[in-house]
């Protein structure tokens, strides 16, 4: 491969830390937590509100840690990570674009749709990482990496300031209220998602379809047979074990 064709597609597999990055600023991390217990849990009793968060964030958490494994043994014996990453993506983009639409007292709406978004955010970087060994050169992976997180935190940090300056200045935009303005923050990241998603999907190559003896099986069969004997290996390892149990 050419140097500048090499080079192109390092920097387009960067740029989607810098797409996807926005979700966990903005949405995971400042704006949308603060927003759900002002809002979204307004009426709730107590420290309800900031419970049900809890809750929303350790369910999320659960279904993509169980739902990663499998999906990547999936995508490994089908050799579709790229289709893979492009379809988490966008279910992510449009359920954390639908954000947007909650308002007052809307608690369940806001916690179904922050577990749907982190749900297709958690499951693109299964495929995003996996992707990494297919496109770099064996001497290029922890610089390419250390880079992907780089733009990952300036391109995320980009957004939430911008997302933070839009709602302490609500009134010199001409919005109608700070609850307005963490709205179209949301909007915001999922519009910022979708497009510096772009430079992934048209240049970086699908990695190649695996050779396998015999007949193709059952994707998914396939799958829990791989994190079988995954999980059969760990146990010669004490420590990782008690990681993994403890994590």
């Amino acid at each position: 491969m050419k140097d500048k064709m090499y080079s192109k597609i390092i920097n387009a597999w960067c740029m989607y830390d810098w797409a996807n990055s926005a979700f966990a600023t903005t949405i995971m991390a400042a704006v949308l937590p603060t927003f759900y217990s002002a809002v979204a849990g307004a009426g709730l009793p107590g420290n309800t509100a900031t419970v049900y968060w809890g809750y929303t964030a350790s369910i999320s958490l659960l279904i993509n840690a169980v739902m990663g494994p499998i999906l990547g043994a999936v995508a490994d014996y089908l050799g579709a990570k790229k289709r893979f990453l492009a379809a988490f993506a966008v279910f992510g983009i449009f359920f954390t674009s639908l954000l947007v639409l909650v308002g007052t007292g809307q608690w369940l709406l806001a916690s179904v749709l922050y577990t749907l978004g982190y749900v297709g955010f958690g499951g693109a970087n299964v495929f995003y990482d996996s992707m990494l060994p297919h496109i770099t050169r064996p001497k290029d992976i922890d610089y390419v990496s250390s880079k992907g997180y780089a733009l990952g935190y300036l391109g995320g940090g980009i957004l939430l300031a911008i997302n933070i300056a839009m709602i302490l200045f609500w009134d010199k935009i001409g919005l109608a209220g700070p609850e307005m303005a963490s709205r179209l923050s949301f909007l915001s990241v999922g519009i910022w998602w979708a497009v510096f998603s772009i430079p992934i999907l048209r240049t970086v190559p699908e990695p190649p379809v695996p050779e396998i003896e015999g007949p193709r099986l059952n994707p998914f069969r396939v799958a829990f047979q791989r994190l079988g004997k995954t999980f059969r290996d760990v146990r010669q390892y004490s420590e990782l074990t008690k990681f993994i149990v403890a994590f």
